[in-house]
């Protein structure tokens, strides 16, 4: 669920319908609340995000903030959401949906204003059975890891399915060195122990679009080898070991239909066409008037599976590291430009790999950039709790 991704598009072509071609010289803004907003059958913290949209010339994001937001379900329980930092929500309490219950958010922003979402009910829960992954060719006669999501769902009763990512790469930098230079007297450095870890780091990152798939179409409520994540094989992320957590959401119609439209303005090609969709109405309302809401409450359940793949699992070259590694071995002291350069550039950033020969023209040392040499250039040290080896 990735809304605010597109509000740059949106605030572009105005809210509404249109048969000319997009002209964003005659675009007008309107100033609207935009919500991102789900509830799952996880037993968690849930979280809502508000914002506003914001004008097609600035990147500045516009946070909604000291809101009251509850979510009611037909029990009359409230479940309380605080915000923890600007425009993010959290609930106060742990909680999950209720396969027999019916919710509604309540949005009251500080202005006063009162918005309310339809009633939204549980999916059916149906199990994601397991990822998968291979090596092919793309349509661009590029090599690909290609990940895929497969479930099967006997009931026949769910039939919308989306899918997020979080993926987790290791990180080992190809000049690390368990020395570093002190150059606290730059006329003399000295070659010390590191006296802390920078060689093994994690990096996490979560899928930032809209991936989901129907079944209502075929013959079974079956999704069949469909393609959550593609990546390149000279990906750096694929360089040591890597770790993919899928997680399939099943939503309603309605909200596959809403996200479905949503996609389609993120696509440019489909956004400067003709034939624009215009305002994609969500089931969020002010209840006092008829102003419009980005954004949509819903109900889902969802299931998850983690795999782990190792670099020789699908390549036997090496992967090019992210950053050109240029080594440099500068004189301690250089008579010309009369600067300690080692301490110079220890300063800029570089670090101690190495030590070499010295000659007229270099120092006795190896340096490197600094991304080069410590992995926490580039992720944490911090071993995932999940990471197995």
């Amino acid at each position: 669920m990735k809304i605010s991704k597109i509000l740059l598009i949106i605030t572009a072509i105005t809210f509404v319908k249109c048969i000319e071609p997009f002209e964003p010289e005659s675009s007008t803004f309107e100033d609207l609340l935009v919500v991102e907003a789900r509830l799952t059958n996880e037993n968690k913290h849930h979280e809502i995000k508000l914002s506003r949209t914001y004008q097609i010339d600035t990147v500045k994001t516009n946070p909604e903030t000291d809101a009251i937001i509850y979510i009611r379900d037909t029990n009359d329980n409230d479940y309380i959401f605080e915000e923890i930092t600007d425009g993010n929500y959290r609930s106060v309490n742990q909680f999950s949906a209720e396969p027999d219950l019916s919710y509604q958010l309540v949005i009251i922003t500080d202005n006063n204003k009162t918005y309310k979402s339809d009633f939204q009910n549980l999916p059916p829960t149906v199990t994601l059975n397991n990822i998968n992954y291979d090596v092919s060719t793309n349509n661009f006669d590029e090599q690909v890891v290609n990940i895929y999501a497969n479930s099967n769902n006997p009931n026949n009763n769910a039939y919308f399915y989306s899918y997020e990512y979080e993926e987790t790469y290791k990180i080992i930098p190809p000049f690390w060195s368990p020395y570093k230079l002190d150059v606290t007297n730059p006329a003399s450095p000295q070659i010390i122990l590191k006296d802390y870890d920078d060689q093994i780091c994690y990096k996490t990152q979560k899928s930032n679009s809209i991936i989901q798939i129907e079944t209502k179409s075929l013959s079974n409520d079956q999704v069949s080898n469909f393609i959550i994540r593609s990546i390149s094989i000279n990906d750096f992320i694929l360089t040591n070991r890597y770790s993919i957590l899928v997680k399939q959401f099943v939503r309603n119609e309605r909200a596959y239909l809403f996200f479905e439209k949503l996609n389609i303005f993120s696509e440019s090609e489909s956004v400067f066409t003709e034939n624009q969709v215009g305002f994609i109405n969500g089931n969020i309302k002010n209840i006092d008037n008829n102003e419009k809401v980005i954004g949509f409450f819903e109900a889902s359940s969802v299931t998850e599976k983690r795999i782990f793949f190792n670099k020789e699992d699908i390549n036997e070259y090496d992967i090019p590291f992210i950053y050109d590694c240029a080594t440099i071995s500068p004189l301690i002291y250089d008579p010309y430009s009369r600067e300690y350069e080692v301490a110079l550039a220890i300063e800029r950033g570089y670090l101690f790999y190495e030590e070499t020969t010295s000659t007229w023209d270099n120092g006795p040392f190896i340096l490197v950039p600094e991304v080069c040499g410590d992995c926490r250039a580039l992720g944490t040290t911090e071993r995932p709790s999940f990471w197995i080896d």
